[in-house]
């Protein structure tokens, strides 16, 4: 069995706008294994763009969390501020 290179588990992103909160990210998990191509599809605005900030790191989730190799994401993680927690190797 492969240890995927990606794994994205349960994670949710919410903006609060003008004291609203927008779910823009809601429970989204999958993994990528070596050799795997993937593609991340959807109509507009549909969260696809906040999902690649939250997995590089360049946006911390509301929740759940993002594995890149050895890199660990933890949501809400105080100070994180969406970076990875640990080293990559």
């Amino acid at each position: 069995m492969n240890t995927p290179l990606l794994q994205v588990q349960h994670v949710s992103k919410t903006f609060h706008r003008r004291g609203q909160a927008v779910q823009a990210v809601d429970n989204v998990s999958f993994s990528i294994n070596a050799g795997e191509t993937w593609a991340l599809v959807g109509e507009s605005g549909s969260g696809k763009s906040t999902t690649g900030r939250l997995i590089l790191g360049l946006t911390a989730a509301s929740a759940g969390e993002v594995i890149l190799t050895a890199c660990r994401s933890l949501a809400g993680a105080p100070g994180s501020g969406g970076a990875y927690a640990g080293r990559c190797r």
